[in-house]
């Protein structure tokens, strides 16, 4: 994914990983929603 390729053009940092796993957790929220609904 794209997120991934900005990861690693950046280089891991935790700043970076915890960013990641906000917006991973935000789009499973997102999802989880719509199939509910």
């Amino acid at each position: 994914m794209a997120y991934d390729r900005i990861g690693n053009l950046k280089g891991s940092t935790p700043d970076d990983t915890k960013l990641r796993a906000l917006i991973l957790a935000v789009l499973k929220t997102v999802t989880w929603a719509q199939l509910s609904g």
